[in-house]
């Protein structure tokens, strides 16, 4: 099984290319995993909890989360997520302090297969809102699959595009693929 987390709508934004990329990989398979998409909501507080206990629960190959960048031209894969607090409140109205550990963690999937499926770069910063703490919480919890996380622009990016980076990463993290064997 994959899991694919998208955020769903925010402010201004009410159809977020995030969540419509989850909903529409829903059930679908790639290199013989199912897929499991779910929307999450644009919540520092109730985003991550919830995909932490679906990777206890189903030991997912790996988790990859989708946000939306409203202020880049194509899609980026998040090599790391810092530790701040974000400056603007979330969709519950909350914005929470600074927190404890370490000041970046590293994604643990690696970008390789989605930048040469989707054309993405890798970008050092994920932001500061709730994709950024989401990411940041995930890889500070002990014992879950890989975990990366992948920006797209307003517009979205290829559902075809984005399963072709999914199989791209089952390859890597199978160890089909000797491009990116050295690299996780």
């Amino acid at each position: 099984m994959i899991l694919l987390a998208g955020f769903g709508p925010f402010g201004q934004l009410q159809v977020n290319p995030a969540g419509q990329l989850a909903r529409a990989l829903d059930g679908s398979r790639v290199r013989g995993h199912t897929v499991l998409g779910e929307v999450m909501p644009v919540s520092f507080r109730r985003s991550a909890p919830p995909m932490i206990a679906a990777c206890r629960a189903l030991r997912p190959l790996f988790v990859l989360g989708v946000g939306v960048a409203l202020r880049r031209s194509g899609p980026t894969v998040e090599a790391r997520a810092g530790r701040l607090a974000g400056p603007q409140p979330d969709v519950d109205g909350y914005a929470p302090p600074m927190s404890g550990g370490p000041e970046h963690l590293s994604a643990t999937l690696p970008p390789e297969p989605l930048c040469a499926a989707l054309g993405a770069t890798v970008s050092q910063d994920a932001g500061d809102y709730v994709c950024n703490g989401w990411l940041y919480r995930m890889l500070s919890a002990p014992g879950l699959p890989p975990v990366g996380f992948l920006h797209v622009p307003t517009g979205g990016v290829p559902r075809g595009a984005l399963g072709a980076g999914l199989a791209g990463l089952v390859e890597a993290l199978e160890g089909t693929d000797p491009s990116v064997r050295g690299s996780r």
